[in-house]
Order: C-alpha cells, then sequence, then structure tokens
C-alpha cells in the first residue's frame, strides 16, 4: 500500500471520529495542524456536511477585516484535493482566483484537503509559521462555503509535541473550539508554539497577555501593568462587554517590515519590529509608527467596542471576495482613537499636558496635506481601499487620513456635546448611546452578531437625542466636505487648551 494511500486512510479514519459524527447536521468542520512547521505550510481538512445540491463552491478570502486592502490570500494555497465520505475523490475545478467548484454528485458530505503558506515574517493580516511558533488569522488559513458562512464551524487544532496553544475562543492548552459561524471562526485569532502568557483579571473580565520575541522580565512587568490598567480603565467608562475573556497578544520581532495592530472581536493582535524594553523602569520605551505602545494597546482594545460590535452597515458579516465600502470609517478610526486618548487621561498614564501635545501632533500631521481641501471624510472612507497604492507628491496632494481627522473631528464633537448640554453630557455618553441603540437593543439584522449595522444618519441621530439639537451643519462642514476643522471655533469651549500650547494651525 503507498504511503499516500495510508495516510488518507489515517485521515479519513482520524476525520471520522472527529467529525462525520455530525455529519447531517448543519455545520462546517476544520482541523488544521503543521506536521512539519519548518516548511511554513499549514495542513487544512474541511468537512462540509449537508450539501442540498450537487455543485458546491468553496472560497478563500481575498482580505482581512481590519485591513482594507485586498490580499488574495487564495495565492498561498496549494495541493486542493476533494473526497467523499466513502474515500472517493472528486472531480473539481477552479472557476476565479480563490473560488473552487466541487462535483459532489448525490454525495451531501465532501472533504477538501489543502495546504497553506505561512510567512516566517509574522503580519497582522497573515498567519506566520517557524520551527518554534506560528500565528493563525483566520482569513488567511480557512476556506469558506459559499453562501454557507452562517452556519456552525468547529475547529481542531493538533500541535507538535512541547508546542502551546492559546485562543481567545478557549482558555490555554484548549485545541477544540465551536463557532456559530465562519466570520466568527475567522475573527479569533491563535497563538501557537512556544511564547510567553499570563491570566490577569481586569473588574469584569479573565485576560491573557501573550508575547513572543524579545523582551526581559522588566519590561513585561511593566506591559502586563499597563494593559491591565488601559483594560479597567476601558471597561469602566464603556457599556458592558457581551463577553467575559479577552486575549491580548503582542510580538516583538526586530527587523520586520510592517509594525501595526488589528483587533478581532475577543482579542488584537500588536507586531513591533523592535525589542519590549524599557530604558528606565517606568515605562516602555516602545513606539509603532510614531505612536507610544500605550496609544496603540488602547486604540486596538477600544476596537473591541467600536466596529467589533457597534459598526457600520456592511462590516459585519463581510463579503470577503471583494472591497466592502463604508463612508463611516473616520469614525470607525477616529471615535476610536478618541477614546482611547480619554481612557489614557483618565488611568493616569497620561497628563493633560500629553493629551494636548498629541493633538497638536495630528493636527501637524493631518497639516502635511492638501488632501484634507480635496477629500471629504466620507470620501476619505469610502477611497480607504486605494490607500496602500499611494505613492509621491501626487497622493500627498489629494489624500486626507480619516485615522488622523476622524479622531480630530471626535475631539470636536466632544468639546461641542460639553458645550451645548452646559457639560452635563460629553462624547462617552453619545458613545455608549449608540452603542446601546445600535448594538445591544438594535433587532438582528443577520446571522453575524447582536444588533445591526449603522449608517451616518443614524450618527446624527445619536448626537441630536444626546443634546437635544440639530447637528446637520456639524456633518455637513466636517465630514461631507473637504476643508479645514474650524479649530478655533471648538477649542474656544476648551478653556485651557492654548494655556497647554495647543496651535490652531
Amino acid at each position: 500500500m503507498s504511503s499516500k494511500k495510508t495516510f488518507f486512510n489515517t485521515l479519513l479514519l482520524v476525520s471520522s471520529l472527529l467529525f462525520f459524527s455530525n455529519m447531517f447536521a448543519d455545520e462546517i468542520s476544520y482541523s488544521l495542524s503543521m506536521p512539519k512547521p519548518s516548511t511554513h505550510y499549514f495542513h487544512v481538512q474541511m468537512i462540509v456536511s449537508k450539501i442540498p445540491t450537487k455543485m458546491l463552491e468553496v472560497q478563500m478570502p481575498a482580505w482581512t477585516p481590519g485591513v482594507m486592502s485586498i490580499t488574495d490570500f487564495a495565492r498561498y494555497i496549494i495541493d486542493v484535493n476533494a473526497y467523499s465520505s466513502d474515500h472517493q475523490k472528486l472531480p473539481f475545478h477552479k472557476i476565479d482566483k480563490q473560488t473552487w467548484q466541487i462535483e459532489n454528485g448525490h454525495y451531501s458530505s465532501v472533504m477538501i484537503d489543502y495546504q497553506v503558506y505561512a510567512s516566517s515574517q509574522p503580519a497582522t493580516n497573515t498567519s506566520s509559521l517557524t520551527n518554534n511558533s506560528g500565528f493563525i488569522n483566520g482569513t488567511s488559513v480557512f476556506m469558506y462555503v459559499v453562501n454557507g458562512k452562517d452556519s456552525q464551524s468547529n475547529l481542531t487544532v493538533n500541535v507538535p509535541q512541547g508546542w502551546q496553544i492559546l485562543s481567545a475562543a478557549g482558555k490555554l492548552g484548549q485545541h477544540q473550539f465551536t463557532f456559530s459561524n465562519y466570520d466568527l471562526l475567522a475573527d479569533h485569532s491563535i497563538q501557537l508554539g512556544k511564547f510567553y502568557s499570563t491570566p490577569f483579571n481586569t473588574d469584569k473580565t479573565h485576560d491573557y497577555l501573550s508575547v513572543t520575541g524579545d523582551y526581559t522580565q522588566q519590561s513585561i512587568k511593566l506591559l502586563l501593568h499597563e494593559t491591565q490598567l488601559i483594560e479597567k480603565t476601558a471597561e469602566s467608562m464603556l457599556p458592558l462587554i457581551d463577553t467575559k475573556h479577552y486575549t491580548n497578544f503582542f510580538q516583538f520581532i526586530p527587523n520586520i517590515k510592517d509594525p501595526d495592530g488589528l483587533e478581532h472581536l475577543d482579542d488584537f493582535l500588536i507586531i513591533d519590529n523592535q525589542p519590549l524594553t524599557s530604558h528606565d523602569g517606568k515605562s516602555l520605551d516602545n513606539t509603532i509608527d510614531g505612536y507610544p505602545l500605550m496609544w496603540v494597546i488602547a486604540h486596538e482594545f477600544v476596537h473591541r467596542w467600536n466596529v467589533k460590535r457597534l459598526r457600520p452597515a456592511n462590516l459585519g458579516p463581510f463579503d470577503y471576495s471583494k472591497e466592502v465600502y463604508t463612508h463611516s470609517f473616520w469614525f470607525v478610526e477616529g471615535a476610536t482613537s478618541y477614546i482611547g486618548d480619554l481612557i489614557l487621561l483618565k488611568s493616569g498614564l497620561w497628563s493633560k499636558q500629553d493629551f494636548y501635545n498629541h493633538m497638536s501632533q495630528q493636527m501637524t500631521l493631518l497639516n502635511k496635506s492638501r488632501g484634507q481641501f480635496v477629500r471629504s471624510m466620507e470620501q476619505a472612507s469610502f477611497d480607504i481601499w486605494l490607500k496602500d497604492q499611494k505613492g509621491g507628491p501626487f497622493w500627498n496632494s489629494v489624500w486626507s487620513d480619516p485615522h488622523i481627522k476622524g479622531e480630530l473631528i471626535c475631539w470636536m464633537m466632544d468639546l461641542s456635546i460639553r458645550h451645548l448640554t452646559h457639560n452635563k453630557k460629553n462624547f462617552l455618553d453619545f458613545f455608549n448611546l449608540f452603542y446601546n441603540r445600535m448594538y445591544v437593543q438594535a433587532k438582528p439584522d443577520s446571522y453575524y452578531l447582536k444588533g445591526r449595522g449603522y449608517t451616518t444618519q443614524d450618527i446624527v441621530q445619536a448626537l441630536q437625542d444626546t443634546t437635544q439639537t440639530d447637528w446637520h451643519e456639524f456633518f455637513k462642514k466636517n465630514i461631507a466636505s473637504p476643508g479645514q476643522i474650524a479649530y478655533g471655533y471648538y477649542l474656544q469651549y476648551a478653556k485651557d487648551s492654548q494655556r497647554c500650547g495647543v496651535r490652531c494651525i
């Protein structure tokens, strides 16, 4: 008997024990392994049951939510095969760059078997695999059934001997997971291999901190302290979340190309291209793209509320096959950054002077480009997919960054809310009302999560209900139209801003 046939029979037996007992349930089951990590390939088996048609289509995502850029993960897929439940190899063919059509005929259950390449260089929107560790970003590894993303998804992960496993979907060492749909499977990261981890509690959740790369014990203690303080403070300011756990994944890998952070439903990944260090033993030295690490932590953690739950229409559930569009990306990123600023201020990690210094820096960055006079925030939000194609003086003259300008607009919103309500309400009162209305209370509009996606008018209405004042003119000037923010007009409501050195440029 050939080794290939022996392997398949063993695979079929194991898969049958794991999966075929639920063959006729409306679910999809995945098995993930890495037999030879040095090759950088993950091995995936995907069993689809209760197929109502004679043709099955499976698809690989083209992008990762949170990273508005087409990556085309299908380019990392090799050795695709399809089998029936009685060992028969099924014919299939590719119908576009990321979709496979399988001729299952009378078979109601199909196993799809494939390998996925994962680089040794980590990035927030891809997966990585080396001799010592691996990281799973679900959209870069797991196919889905076309028109079947609402099916229950089961996952079993098999790791080499001596490797650990940690996912926000379970406890340290847990190998089997169940998700109510594909989107949730794809939105829970998994750290594999040899890494530092420690549990910690906030007032409301049980969390984990996971670190790979270069660090010292002193810097780990500082990282844990700052992370715990940020998350405790956030939970005291924002609505009660509907899960009781969160995982903070950090990777400190010198010389990687793209340090960054990315949010997921119940975890984030932050990658830095320098060791985790502290020169004075009191604060961390690390910065990412010019921002202190604590700022990035606060930003990614606030995404747990803003965009992962409270979300624009089209951003959950997702069409992973192509770009999806929103005019509200300025709020997705801007409100997240601004709430993160408030968290750092309330936690004591920032002084009031630190807050104003940061805002002055953001004003300066925004005014380096003439693009704010060309693109409105609504248009820049819609065009965010073009951002990674930028280049040269032309782009700098036409692009207005919704991350930066959105943050400044939300600050102006806060000042306006305080002024209009005589300091009885603020931005957090508006945000919490909006979150509860759209996520907690609204009737679900899909299989994905609670609530429904919002529109610009929903934002306006929540502001009006917070202040009992019309906000259409504010949106017309600052969101729907290009141009410079009238900083001087709004900052007159912040009496100490000039004393702290904010320049209205």
